[in-house]
């Protein structure tokens, strides 16, 4: 596949200074090739592999800021060989070994491969009809984007230079999930949750001090030091009046601890709850998020948002499907703020929304012709990528 993109970007300096213009054409041609076999050796045996690769060629050519044509080669492949047994209709073992492969050249320098032996595991158990417990594992690596690995530094800002990095790792991370569902009467069910991720080498941007000849902040990525996260959920649900109304709350925590310059210990407790009623052909839905807070870029951002309530009345019959959406219902202001900050560059984002969000959705589905299956529908749906510096996609 070819894809051609020219980029314009025209600012203004603070102060009355003059402006700055950039222009970026960029050519990326793309290939990928997918095999996935798949073999049933029993009623209890299954196995199944999957292999893909592709390969992307930029070249980009800068000018404003910026005078550099550079070009970027970027590929990557993943296979990996699946085993799924079922020895009874109460216990299910799957077990994907498998590998990574990442390989790319930046301009006539760089040039660098990497690779990764993968894994993913998963165990169901279902001891009786009220009981069910499993377990997901998985060690998975990526590469970073090719605006993130190319060697431009182009003004992005009135303040900021953006730069790319042509040495970053891969990153690499590990995530466990343990999970459980305990059915103690018809009408009530519980299920408790416990996850494990730790993410080395995430990208995460670094803000320099620049030059008298640039001026400003530059902002390039890097690799952080290892991120441990620890969540744990319990959501408890009641189905009453033959299943017409449902009620469940969900009260989660969070735990990140980051390390390095900007090390934290991150702890977060949030709730959500919701209720829905169905009578006949009409239901109505009330659904409570709580506030939102989270840390990321290595300890750098802080985000907080805060919670709201939402309301939902659907009607469906026979041909016709009328949904109603109205997000939140008791205030008419909504805040958040993104703070970021650093010993070069901080930042501080605080968002007030006044009024509320209303949606309509009217479907009607006219019977005619020929019943076809599904199945054999393709998805041509295609995301072009781009090596584009101090663009945000």
């Amino acid at each position: 596949m070819h894809f051609h993109e020219i980029m314009r970007r025209q600012l203004t300096v603070l102060g009355g200074k003059e402006e700055f213009y950039n222009h970026t054409t960029e050519n990326v041609n793309s290939v990928k090739a997918v095999v996935n076999p798949y073999y049933l050796a029993s009623k209890n045996w299954t196995f199944a592999m999957t292999l893909s690769t592709a390969m992307d060629w930029y070249s980009s050519q800068y000018s404003g800021t910026s005078l550099a044509h550079a070009n970027q080669r970027r590929g990557e492949s993943k296979f990996n060989v699946k085993a799924f047994w079922q020895p009874s209709y109460n216990l299910q073992l799957s077990l994907a070994p498998g590998g990574y492969l990442s390989y790319w050249k930046v301009g006539n320098e760089r040039s660098d491969c990497f690779f990764r032996p993968t894994v993913n595991a998963s165990a169901y158990w279902n001891p009786d009809k009220k009981l069910s417990c499993g377990f997901n594992s998985q060690f998975y690596s990526e590469g970073p984007g090719a605006d993130q690995s190319s060697d431009v530094i182009i003004k992005q800002s009135e303040l900021i230079w953006a730069e790319g990095n042509p040495t970053l790792k891969n990153l690499t991370s590990l995530d466990n999930y343990l999970y459980t569902t305990w059915l103690p009467k018809d009408w009530l069910s519980m299920n408790f949750g416990l996850g494990y991720t730790r993410t080395t080498n995430s990208i995460v941007p670094l803000y320099m001090s620049q030059s008298n000849d640039y001026g400003g902040i530059a902002v390039a990525y890097t690799n952080a030091m290892p991120v441990d996260h620890l969540r744990a959920n319990y959501e408890i649900s009641l189905d009453l009046f033959n299943d017409d109304l449902s009620i469940s709350a969900t009260p989660e925590w969070y735990y990140t601890k980051t390390r390095g310059e900007y090390a934290t210990n991150f702890n977060y407790l949030s709730f959500s709850a919701d209720a829905d009623y169905t009578i006949g052909n009409c239901r109505i839905k009330v659904w409570y998020d709580g506030p939102y807070k989270d840390v990321d870029m290595a300890g750098m951002e802080k985000t907080w948002k805060q919670g709201r309530v939402n309301a939902q009345f659907t009607y469906g019959n026979g041909n016709m499907f009328l949904e109603f959406t109205a997000e939140n219902i008791l205030n008419d202001k909504s805040k958040s703020w993104d703070r970021i900050n650093s010993n070069n560059y901080s930042s501080s984002r605080n968002i007030l929304a006044t009024g509320r969000t209303f949606a309509v959705n009217l479907t009607y589905t006219f019977s005619y012709g020929k019943k076809t299956d599904r199945e054999f529908d393709f998805d041509n749906s295609y995301s072009a990528k781009s090596s584009i510096v101090g663009v945000k996609k």
